[in-house]
């Protein structure tokens, strides 16, 4: 029997293609196809069947661990997707066996529709023979009972949180309305851009997914946005970065770069700053936070940079699939600064690598919440304009999102909105940048 360290449980139709390694070992060969499939989405675990149990194809220790690598992507997408079975050999230094299985009609995938079958197998197998060339052909065998190496990048597999996604009542097959399918991966802008900005991720332009239809009133309906190319910070402003600014600003006293409805008598130095009871949250690398929506507006502006829309921020977040966490459709505490991590602070950014999105964008979920730049109005989704909303013309508030150290996972969510007056703060609200790419 052969054993099965990577499998898809939610298989319609599909056939394989078998190819012969050799020169490298059993555990060598599955490390490598393990990164591979990693690498195309495999670490998102799907569960839809909702009588998801052990298989019977395997019941050794590590089979429940190795659920995780599951090779579907973005779910909630007919396409398909791709299983990698390694299958060991019965004599010792024989060569290694994989089975390519591309299935079709799938539930999820990463892989387009229409790319030939043999086209995904051929690219899978040259991955994996690449990356085994790298690494030399020396062998780790793994312990029996213990799981296989892990990319420390992959999220842990939680059934329960898994379970309690959007969609996860609904029945097998069951695909989103056309209206609603995540659209096709957005492509670079037809222009030349210039030079990446320092610290910056370019959002491509294209369609993306906002709001959702099974979240809060203010987050409905779940509908597509077209917006232009972007740049984002890949990181909070720290107090470092920030407290040039408030130097610059109290030596020169220049006040060009303030809103027009900006309060009269403002240093912009952080409430945070000025309070020892918050001592713990003003270290160089932490995000700054106790500033208010006109702080975060003038430093960007300082910056040569503005505020992120509500569009953009959420397109960060979700990208053209609509995940709902910046990493993939379930949380883990490791992952991102809530609630649920326990820490009762804000970390130094970047301190959860894992819990990137896929363009590298770190902390859209949790740490410090997020000023945006629009108004909020709790039914603007369900009237928003489908070509770069900026928000409503006026109102009171404006945009907070992405989820603070105090609150839990379920505000972290790249669907969530929140809301805060713009001359309020908060030691739980920093902000990051946005620039349009020219």
């Amino acid at each position: 029997m052969s054993a099965r360290y990577l499998v898809t449980l939610v298989l319609l139709s599909g056939c394989a293609t078998t190819h012969r390694i050799e020169g490298h070992g059993y555990d060598a060969v599955w490390t490598a196809a393990r990164d591979v499939m990693v690498e195309r989405d495999a670490h998102a675990v799907i569960d839809r069947v909702a009588s998801v149990q052990r298989s019977e194809v395997c019941e050794e220790p590590w089979y429940w661990d190795a659920v995780r690598w599951l090779t579907l992507g973005a779910f909630g997408t007919t396409g398909r997707s791709v299983e990698v079975q390694v299958e060991r050999p019965a004599v010792a230094g024989a060569p290694v066996t994989l089975d390519i299985s591309a299935h079709f009609d799938l539930l999820a995938a990463y892989v387009p529709i229409g790319v030939p079958r043999r086209a995904v197998e051929r690219d899978i197998i040259a991955a994996i023979e690449q990356r085994l060339a790298l690494t030399g052909s020396g062998d780790q065998p793994l312990l029996p009972g213990t799981e296989p190496p892990a990319r420390v990048s992959q999220p842990v597999f939680d059934e329960a949180a898994s379970r309690e996604r959007t969609f996860a009542r609904r029945a097998p097959g069951d695909v989103d309305p056309p209206a609603t399918r995540p659209p096709a991966a957005p492509t670079e802008p037809a222009r030349v851009l210039g030079p990446a900005p320092e610290g910056m991720a370019l959002v491509p332009g294209g369609a993306y997914p906002i709001g959702e239809d099974g979240s809060e009133d203010d987050a409905r309906p779940r509908h597509l946005v077209s917006i232009d190319a972007f740049w984002i910070d890949k990181r909070e402003v720290t107090n470092a970065e920030y407290r040039a600014f408030v130097e610059w600003f109290a030596a020169s006293k220049d006040g060009r770069h303030a809103h027009p409805n900006q309060p009269p008598g403002k240093d912009h130095v952080p409430a945070t700053w000025k309070n020892a009871e918050y001592k713990p949250y003003v270290g160089d690398d932490q995000p700054v936070v106790g500033v208010d929506w006109f702080d975060a507006y003038a430093y960007a502006s300082w910056k040569g940079k503005r505020l992120p829309t509500e569009a953009e921020w959420e397109a960060a977040a979700r990208g053209p699939e609509g995940r709902a966490f910046p990493w993939g459709p379930a949380f883990a505490p490791r992952l991102a600064n809530t609630h649920e991590a326990e820490l009762r602070v804000t970390t130094p950014v970047a301190s959860f690598p894992g819990g990137a999105s896929p363009l590298g964008i770190l902390d859209l979920a949790g740490n410090a919440w997020e000023w945006c730049a629009d108004w909020y109005a709790p039914a603007y989704y369900a009237q928003s304009p489908t070509s770069n909303p900026l928000g409503p013309a006026t109102g009171e508030d404006r945009v907070i999102r992405g989820g603070g150290w105090p609150h839990p996972a379920n505000m972290a969510r790249g669907c969530y909105r929140n809301f805060g007056r713009p001359n309020s703060w908060a030691f739980y609200i920093g902000f990051r940048c946005a620039q349009t790419a020219r």
